[in-house]
């Protein structure tokens, strides 16, 4: 089982990664820049959230991370640009450092031959944000519409007369949001990965739901059940063919309000490596789906994909943020 660990995050969905164990320290101070309104970005921090782990609680922190304009999705013959920005909220907790494994080596740089101090690492677990709310936001994205989407020959006579219908009342835009398919904690990212560009520095499996009226409230690219498996690296990529190698960015790191809310900014986060499954659900029943399958070249085999996330994330300690809601910043 693969340990959750924090520092710095570029994203679905969307977003950027930053921790307490890298804490201000690492991260230089930017003159002029301490900004009060900052605290707000961490208004649905899990202060309250039970502990993530059986023994001792080291460290609790609180991350929002925010993606990019060059932020794309692209799976089969689908693009979709992320040109509204998709949040992520939530916190982080650690416990104490334990001795790596075999398997651990090539998981976290800590634990790599390459490391100066190999043999422990810090686990870490991503813990969601409080009040029930996403942990991604949900952003509607613009999708292909429907006249790039759809083979229509593959479309039952009920189906096809439905589709023609919002084709000939002007329903042809499509969004595209991606969603968390499963809980929180299965977030795996690395904060030392991230910085050194080593391996993997976010993981998570997601959805992608398309929305029109034609296809429906259900209509989604992977399930829960059955998601997309999203590896993201600032290092470079190794893909099968006929995808090539894509470099990352690992970005730059500084401090803000006197070093309590550090900034990973500038990174850049890729992904060619993954398989996209089919559409389920869309259209009365799941009567388009096969039609949008092959429309868009959906289920699509690993090499066939590429995704690419920019953007920012803020850190804070929790006891830093719960001190500035007492101060009521």
């Amino acid at each position: 089982m693969r340990h959750v660990r924090i520092l710095g995050l570029c994203l679905i969905a969307a977003f950027a990664v930053s921790a307490m164990v890298a804490g201000p320290a690492l991260a230089r101070p930017k003159a002029g820049s301490n900004n009060p309104k900052e605290w707000n970005k961490f208004e649905n921090c899990p202060v309250n959230a039970p502990p993530a782990f059986e023994t001792f609680i080291k460290s609790r922190g609180c991350i929002w991370g925010k993606s990019g304009g060059e932020t794309y999705f692209q799976a089969g013959n689908i693009t979709v640009h992320f040109t509204k920005g998709i949040l992520l909220q939530g916190g982080q907790q650690s416990t104490e450092h334990r001795a790596c494994t075999a398997e651990d080596e090539l998981l976290y740089y800590e634990c790599s031959p390459g490391y100066s101090v190999k043999g422990y690492f810090l686990p870490q677990a991503f813990v969601g944000p409080e009040y029930g709310n996403s942990t991604l936001s949900k952003a509607a994205q613009p999708a292909p519409s429907l006249t790039e989407a759809v083979d229509t020959a593959l479309l039952s006579p009920k189906e096809l007369e439905r589709y023609e219908k919002y084709v000939a009342a002007g329903k042809t835009a499509v969004t595209a949001t991606v969603e968390l398919a499963g809980p929180a904690s299965s977030f795996f990212l690395d904060e030392t990965n991230l910085l050194s560009s080593y391996g993997e520095a976010l993981g998570l499996p997601v959805q992608i739901k398309l929305t029109n009226p034609f296809l429906g409230n259900t209509c989604y690219v992977g399930s829960n059940e059955n998601p997309i498996h999203i590896s993201y690296t600032t290092g470079t990529t190794n893909p099968p063919p006929p995808n090539e190698p894509l470099k990352g960015k690992a970005g730059g790191v500084f401090s803000t309000n006197e070093g309590a809310i550090v900034h990973i900014v500038e990174g850049k986060l890729v992904d060619n490596s993954f398989a996209s499954p089919g559409v389920t659900g869309c259209g009365v029943a799941g009567g388009a789906d096969a039609a949008i399958n092959a429309a868009t070249g959906l289920p699509s085999a690993a090499g066939h994909n590429t995704t690419v996330l920019e953007g920012e994330l803020e850190q804070a300690g929790q006891e830093n943020v719960e001190e500035a809601r007492e101060k009521g910043l």
